[in-house]
């Protein structure tokens, strides 16, 4: 299951509790406690978006935080070609695998 189908299972409580960890082990447990099946993996693919692999910031992603590619179309028009960055509350943010075009959808 993918990090965003996950979240639209939450809800926010649980979405905040997950947020607020640091490890996969954190991630697996703040699960456990909410009754919230998660795997291993699952867990993993939760901490590589809420904490990128270390190194350079990509163009796009220096542009989603510093507000410069906020284009008002919702997503690019190559459909399924989207990679999630991250996400924050209720909104997942994307980036286009062929495009490269950043946009963002609501839950």
């Amino acid at each position: 299951m993918t990090v965003e189908e996950l979240m639209n299972r939450a809800s926010d409580e649980q979405i905040a509790k997950v947020q607020a960890c640091k490890t996969k082990e954190e991630i697996l447990a703040a699960a456990k406690e909410e009754n919230f099946a998660l795997t291993g993996e699952e867990a993993e693919e939760i901490l590589k978006v809420l904490y990128p692999p270390y190194g350079e910031i990509s163009d796009d992603s220096l542009d989603m935080v510093a507000g410069g590619k906020g284009d008002d179309e919702p997503e690019c028009k190559h459909d399924g070609a989207a990679t999630l960055l991250r996400w924050e509350g209720n909104t997942f943010y994307y980036r286009c695998s062929k495009c490269g075009k950043t946009f963002s959808r609501k839950q």
